[in-house]
């Protein structure tokens, strides 16, 4: 008798470890399971089973070795044992979703707005130590110009409030997330930018290089829960083809619902999206150059993005072993620079609020800006932005449409009416021209802002303007 109520006692304990939360959960609708302390995930029922089985006969053997009594069971006992635990975790367990990682959230199940998810790893940013860090230190300085260019103290000082804030972010609880502004960094090749980026993501704890959202087919997948930094590598983009679907403003748009929002939406093909709360440094590196990505970069002037962008015009940063591009001296490069991420993220932490400018983290109306991280526009990205390359090349796809649109139309137009054509000749003769003019402009307001430049420009006697009431009216010039 005794034997048997000992024999009762351990299986009781056995699945009530197996059955725990902690333990096992099953994944609503999908029906899989997941092992939670254990690097057992995305089983069918026939594979936890199996591991049910494998665990339950050495947790028998563990007690055996350790009381000096043999336990043994037959296999029908073991698995109505099986059967039982699966039960209770099909009843009690369930998750509504299991992800791999999630940026700034713990390990385990994590409760959210009425939700339940397993993370089954978590990205754990780098250990803070004092120390040195002038190798990063120069890196920075040199990259944001601080002593070469007249407002490289203020955009590094943006810089280091927007890496405290996504330090602290990554460190904090689930819900501690978002409202934070955009990086762009504008810069010619091989000037770092791309370093800068890698760098980010190892302080943060992200192992492999940065995810590109631009490169994800399917748009916002849970394949980016992963990476705590958002690198759009833009650079070398230059034809416009590139611009279809990702214009300035869907851009603006897509930032502001993902970061400034509670939560963001993730959508996986074949699942139900889930708003979760994760954390996230987003970057856009481009050359000055670089016309489809300047096109598609978000504007202070537009779409509600003035507190929301540090536009930095950087400059070739000073590396350790500059020169040397050999794979050895490339590979004790980033060694260097690695060991002092621990240094920096120390200094973010404790010793850059000491030295933090107040000044430049007010805004206008008196108030902080949001988790102290004050928007920066740099003069010389502002005019590439909102002129330069960048208009010039928008200037030069509207007069070639213009071309078009003259043969069939009146000569007195309104920019609606220019629009409203574009969109109609995409299917008829001059369908690539018209193709390439919807793709640039996104709406009859943006044609307008560069007919009116053209129409203001005293070097420029393409256009006449007259406004009738509130509307604009164009004439080519003969």
């Amino acid at each position: 008798m005794k034997a048997i109520k000992e024999k009762n006692k351990v299986i009781a304990e056995i699945i009530e470890e197996f059955s725990h939360p902690d333990f096992l959960v099953c994944v609503q609708k999908s029906e899989r399971f997941e092992c939670v302390s254990l690097p057992h995930s995305d089983m069918t029922q026939l594979r936890v089973k199996a591991t049910l089985g494998t665990l339950i006969n050495n947790r028998l053997l563990e007690y055996s070795r350790k009381n000096g009594t043999e336990i043994t069971i037959k296999n029908g006992r073991r698995l109505a044992i099986i059967q039982t635990i699966l039960q209770r975790v099909m009843t009690y367990n369930i998750v509504d979703e299991a992800f791999d990682k999630v940026s700034g959230w713990p390990k385990g199940i994590v409760e959210y707005g009425q939700q339940k998810f397993l993370v089954r790893n978590k990205i754990e940013p780098v250990d803070p130590r004092s120390g040195s860090w002038d190798e990063l230190r120069k890196l920075f300085e040199t990259g944001f110009g601080r002593d070469t260019d007249e407002h490289g103290e203020e955009q590094l000082h943006a810089f280091y409030s927007l890496v405290r804030a996504k330090l602290l972010q990554m460190r904090g609880g689930v819900s501690d997330r978002g409202s934070c502004p955009m990086l762009v960094l504008v810069g010619r090749e091989n000037t770092g930018k791309t370093l800068i980026g890698f760098l980010l993501s190892l302080l943060l704890g992200q192992v492999e290089n940065p995810i590109d959202p631009s490169a994800e087919i399917n748009g916002w997948t849970d394949a980016l829960l992963s990476s705590p930094v958002l690198f759009y590598d833009e650079a070398s983009r230059e034809d416009y083809s590139f611009s279809e679907g990702f214009s300035r403003g869907k851009n603006a748009e897509n930032y502001k619902r993902m970061e400034y929002t509670t939560c963001a939406t993730i959508a996986t093909r074949g699942k139900s999206a889930k708003a979760v709360p994760a954390v996230w440094l987003t970057i856009r590196s481009l050359n000055p150059d670089s016309r489809a990505a300047l096109l598609q970069t978000p504007s202070p002037n537009e779409n509600g993005m003035s507190d929301k962008l540090i536009l930095v015009n950087f400059h070739a940063a000073t590396v350790p072993l500059a020169g040397k591009e050999d794979p050895d001296s490339k590979r004790k490069r980033m060694e260097i620079l690695q060991r002092e991420l621990p240094c920096w993220a120390h200094w973010l932490l404790n010793d850059f609020p000491k030295s933090r400018n107040k000044e430049w983290i007010m805004q206008g109306s008196g108030q902080e800006y949001r988790n102290q991280v004050p928007a920066f526009h740099h003069p010389e990205v502002m005019k590439l932005l909102g002129s330069s390359e960048n208009d010039n090349s928008k200037k030069q796809v509207l007069l070639s449409y213009l071309k078009y649109y003259l043969k069939s139309q009146e000569p007195e137009f309104r920019s609606s009416d220019l629009y409203a054509e574009a969109l109609a000749d995409t299917n008829q003769d001059c369908g690539d021209v018209a193709k390439t003019f919807c793709k640039i402009f996104k709406s009859a307001e943006s044609v307008g802002r560069i007919l009116s430049n053209i129409a203001n420009d005293p070097n420029d006697d393409t256009l006449t303007a007259v406004k009738k009431g509130n509307v604009s009216y164009y004439t080519v010039k003969k």
